[in-house]
Order: C-alpha cells, then structure tokens, then sequence
C-alpha cells in the first residue's frame, strides 16, 4: 500500500503530498492529484492507496487504489467527488 502523508504547505488551501519522505506534490486536493504523480512515475493502478495527516497515524478515507483515486476530482460546489477530466497543463509536482 502506498500512503500519501500531507501537510499544510505555506501558500493557504494547498499541501504537501510526501510518499515514503519524497515531497511528490503540492495541491489543493493532494489526494487526487497525488495518484496521478503516483500513475505517471510508473506505479501500477491496482496498488493500495489512501492518505493521512502528518500528525495522525489514522487514514483520511477508506482505502482505494491509486488508479480509482487518479480518476476522481473534487466537484467543489457540492463538496463531492466527480469524473476527472485531463488539464492542459501538467500537474504541479513539488520539483517546482
């Protein structure tokens, strides 16, 4: 299983997405945007996936797979996932 471990970054409404100690992304819905790093660097969709807190050793969801997690978006009027449509522009990796 890979967990994603977030934590607030400095810019308000983003975090910091680490997997195994490696800064992968930085995003307002790290969750989501983190499988998709995780997808395009090669890791398998069926993988485990879920995500917690830097301060907390309790998962943020019930646990899903990396591939599931890249295909969602979060549809923020309704507060609820959606389908994923692909951007333009890449996703904000934490190299930036």
């Amino acid at each position: 299983m890979i967990v994603l471990v977030i934590s607030p970054a400095r810019k308000p409404g983003r975090f910091l997405g680490y997997v195994d100690g490696e800064l992968i992304v930085q995003s307002r819905q790290p969750f989501l945007d983190g499988a998709r790093v995780l997808l395009e660097r090669g890791h398998a969709p069926s993988i485990p996936y879920n995500m917690r807190r830097a301060n907390s050793d309790v998962p943020s969801f019930v646990t899903t797979t990396i591939g599931h997690a890249a295909e969602l978006r979060v549809d923020e009027a309704r507060t609820r996932f959606r389908k994923f449509v692909q951007f333009e522009e890449p996703i904000s990796e934490a190299a930036e």
